[in-house]
């Protein structure tokens, strides 16, 4: 496997393995190098020129590894199996698309990424999980990777998530698929909220302003509308599209009837019809497979999962019968006092939910990576995903993305885990987030 590499002026390495952007921290190197085998440094790659030998390609891999741990425990662990020989090296998969690979949303002209940058983190406040400075260096990761699809929402941190999104990526404006979704509640009146022509046509114009742009590529229903007739709502986004503020349509926690309902509206109007769907998708809520998928896969929508790792239970962040760290997002949901947030923690954090965690992190330990990648690479083999929406904080968690998708999970990895996650049968589905 070829190697190349960047240096900055902060005492970061900066290494492109196989064509993946991975951040090294000199303080992980500088523990390394005291405990390799002939106790000698871990010298810049590069003064060993085109020739690696395998001690090289191992410590490299090593390194990823690193950085995507959770803990210092799990480093000293990862050490100590590659003292003994059991943290393979890093291999190309010939069959392997290679990161930044473009698929079309659904039945349209459309192309996006295979991860899709979700912004719910990012803000200008200084309570927000990803502060601006750290969000333009996660921006700027994701497409330097050769990834094109950012979503965000006017919902997202009081639409200042919007502003940051728009302020980073001015310079690139034309290298991005911009996508944004407008609904939810942006005053006290009636019509400030919802799927009506009233409240749509000034949440886009309001996004439009804070995003610093005249066109969205991809402009989404952010809930469904039980109150306006879906021929409104499609006339009103098709006015968007032919008026050149809006490229392409799609809709985000739609039931299979609400999809079919918005695909007749549209073909009985002559209308721009959705190319894309947004859905809760993970080893922990399958049950868009029994309805939405399919009727995704017959209206021509492609589908982007979000919540992959579900609130960080299958990236190993929780543990039985503790108390949610402060900062993550089960923390602040536990904080509220609303019955609907305490119920939807006790559901995440439950039993079943924690022996799912537990077999993903025996897989992510026999593959030598992390449980995190390992739900996502899950995620994105499965039949009828286009896109995988990541939430990350922080470039380390960007970073155990973008790994996840340059090293598809083995056949046999994929079958163990459907076969423990088999969705229960019988609920109503929407593929919203916390509805299992």
């Amino acid at each position: 496997m070829e190697e190349r590499f960047e240096h900055r002026s902060h005492p970061t390495l900066y290494l492109l393995h196989g064509g993946v952007r991975l951040v090294r921290h000199t303080g992980i190197r500088q523990r390394l190098s005291q405990r390799v085998p002939g106790g000698g440094p871990v010298h810049d790659p590069r003064e060993h020129g085109e020739e690696r030998d395998a001690r090289v390609a191992g410590l490299l891999h090593l390194l990823g590894l690193l950085q995507q741990a959770l803990h210092p425990g799990q480093e000293d662990r990862l050490i100590e199996r590659f003292l003994r020989g059991e943290v393979p090296v890093e291999r190309a998969d010939p069959h392997a698309r290679p990161p930044g690979d473009l698929v079309h949303a659904g039945r349209s002209g459309l192309q996006v990424s295979e991860l899709c940058l979700g912004t719910l983190n990012f803000g200008t406040d200084a309570a927000a999980p990803c502060v601006e400075p750290d969000a333009r260096r996660i921006i700027e990761a994701f497409l330097d990777a050769g990834h094109t699809l950012i979503d965000t929402a006017d919902t997202y941190r009081g639409g200042t998530s919007e502003e940051v999104v728009g302020r980073a990526i001015a310079a690139r404006r034309e290298d991005v698929v911009l996508a944004t979704k407008g609904f939810s509640p942006r005053g006290s009146g009636p019509n400030h909220r919802g799927l009506s022509r009233a409240h749509l046509t000034r949440a886009l114009e309001a996004s439009l302003r804070r995003l610093g742009t005249d066109y969205i590529d991809l402009y989404q229903c952010h809930l469904p509308d039980v109150v306006t007739p879906i021929e409104e709502t499609m006339a009103t986004l098709d006015g968007f599209v032919r008026a050149g503020k809006v490229r392409y349509l799609g809709c985000s926690n739609f039931s299979a009837a609400d999809v079919v309902a918005a695909r007749w509206a549209a073909e009985r109007l002559v209308a721009t019809p959705f190319v894309s769907l947004q859905s809760n998708y993970s080893l922990l809520a399958r049950d868009i497979e029994a309805e939405i998928l399919p009727v995704c896969a017959v209206h021509g929508l492609g589908v982007l999962a979000y919540s992959p790792l579900d609130s960080g239970v299958l990236a190993g962040r929780y543990r039985r019968a503790a108390t949610p760290d402060v900062g993550s997002r089960l923390a602040e949901w536990s904080a509220m006092a609303s019955p609907t947030a305490q119920a939807f923690v006790r559901d995440v954090l439950s039993e079943r939910h924690f022996d799912i965690a537990d077999e993903v992190a025996v897989i992510a330990d026999r593959l030598a990576t992390t449980p995190a990648a390992v739900a996502l690479a899950w995620v994105s083999s499965r039949p009828g995903i286009t896109s995988v929406v990541i939430g990350p904080r922080t470039e380390a968690h960007l970073d155990v993305a973008l790994g996840a998708l340059a090293r598809p999970l083995p056949a046999d990895a994929q079958q163990q885990l459907s076969d423990v996650t088999a969705p229960f049968v019988g609920r109503k589905v929407t593929g919203q987030f916390g509805a299992r």
